[in-house]
């Protein structure tokens, strides 16, 4: 009994350990952080020369271990997953060049690193262009399924929105097509406890009306069924720069999150919405931004924890004319009822700033941020913040500064109404592509942050 004791005090004394570390990786790439079952971070990274990687971080920011991946044609990555049977990576193979057609690629990796099972969709009867097969983003449900989401090539300067689902063995359960007036580009998906499915995407509306985000909801077996869009009226209008996301909660809602810019004045402050998307309709929505002329806060990336609090990371220009790449990343927390609980700004002393690129939670409800910045390396760096859940983690950390934000934030003003998509089953061509992957060495330069 001493003994066991001895040990979970140990466990509890790592877990608690809040640190700011900067890696040895090249990170430019949305949504690319996650945890597994035990609390540890992994990250997905790529840079020029050297191709995508996927590395494990421990509680206390050490690298367990660090994989670049290769192929022929080419590897790309994009976002990633992981439950307590592996973690997956989704992103394409080939270029997306008129001369190579491209693939989208799923990648299962185990504990250790090694990669289990890839598997590959291609649109085998059209030639890629701008718009190839790919998959953009990935979640896993509470059945240990993957579902990945993305685009299809539809033909030249088209595209076809893209949503498949795995089994934890990598079958493929089934495939399914989104089509629009207009090219859709789906750029997140997420899933909530019954096994619902949603994707989020940018796109022109039905007849031509005008760009809007779109947040199309699906059944567990691929039946399409509800679709919110935002935006798009002569008080809200959806902005390009920003990303749009969205993520299943832990009590069967969807978390949607975009960003938009009331009225039509190129200098109105752009701003970050977050919306709760219930069963049946919306529960909430708020906004924050800054109040001054030609502000931006465009949203990166959003993620859930086990209580039902929300997590958004946004970058934010204070003044676009003046310093159009000097960014601050802000972080907010909301509870499940769309009450801001905190805000943080985390600052980095270069040029550019602080770039966010992805945010998560582990099970305990520690938070952990990913993002990049040229600290010296002649590159932009992989950063990762692991923060406590209450937000106390003011200080300087080398040329990092985590301070609370001031933010204005209020209730959302964004414009949101219904639109039609059609939904079809496509025949993409299965396949189980040869990916290599070499252990490569990383270091790193770590901060305790103080709570």
């Amino acid at each position: 009994m001493l003994v066991y004791k001895k040990l979970l005090n140990a466990t509890e004394a790592e877990a608690s350990e809040y640190w700011l570390a900067v890696y040895s990786l090249q990170s430019d790439q949305r949504k690319s952080i996650t945890t597994d079952k035990q609390g540890n971070a992994i990250v997905a990274a790529i840079q020029e020369s050297v191709g995508p990687s996927v590395t494990k971080i421990a509680l206390d920011s050490s690298v367990l271990w660090s994989k670049s991946l290769a192929g022929s044609p080419a590897v790309y990555n994009g976002g990633i997953a992981a439950n307590g049977q592996g973690i997956f990576l989704a992103g394409r193979q080939g270029s997306s060049s008129a001369s190579e057609e491209t693939s989208a690629l799923l990648v299962n990796f185990g504990k250790s690193g090694s990669t289990t099972w890839p598997r590959s969709l291609n649109n085998t009867d059209i030639s890629s262009d701008l718009y190839g097969d790919l998959f953009k983003d990935c979640e896993v449900d509470a059945s240990g399924n993957i579902i990945a989401a993305g685009n299809k090539n539809a033909g030249v300067g088209s595209a076809d929105g893209l949503i498949a689902k795995y089994n934890s063995s990598g079958t493929l359960q089934w495939q399914r097509a989104l089509t629009g007036d207009s090219p859709i580009e789906i750029s997140s998906v997420g899933v909530d406890t019954s096994g619902k499915i949603m994707v989020a995407f940018r796109a022109v509306g039905v007849g031509g009306s005008g760009s809007k985000y779109s947040f199309v909801r699906y059944d567990a077996d691929g039946t399409k069924s509800s679709v919110y869009t935002y935006g798009n009226t002569s008080t809200s209008t959806t902005i390009d720069g920003g990303g749009v996301r969205v993520r299943g909660d832990s009590l069967g809602n969807f978390i949607a999150s975009g960003t938009i810019q009331d009225g039509a004045s190129p200098t109105n402050p752009i701003k970050t919405f977050v919306s709760k998307i219930g069963p049946s309709s919306i529960t909430w929505s708020r906004e924050f931004y800054d109040t001054t002329s030609d502000s931006r806060v465009y949203v990166e990336d959003l993620t859930c924890d086990r209580s039902g609090n929300i997590y958004v990371c946004s970058r934010y220009i204070e003044d676009y004319s003046a310093a159009s790449g000097d960014y601050i990343t802000i972080v907010a927390k909301y509870n499940s009822s769309g009450t801001l609980q905190w805000q943080k700004a985390i600052s980095h002393t270069s040029s550019s700033g602080l770039l966010p690129l992805g945010i998560t939670t582990a099970n305990n409800g520690d938070v952990y941020f990913c993002g990049s910045v040229y600290e010296g390396a002649g590159y932009a760096q992989l950063v990762v913040i692991k923060l406590p859940p209450s937000g106390s983690a003011n200080g300087t950390y080398g040329n990092f500064t985590i301070a609370n934000g001031s933010l204005t934030e209020a209730t959302s003003s964004v414009a949101i109404g219904s639109d039609t998509f059609t939904g079809s089953t496509p025949t993409l061509t299965s396949a189980t592509p040869s990916i290599v992957t070499t252990s490569r060495t990383v270091t790193k330069t770590s901060y305790t942050i103080t709570t």
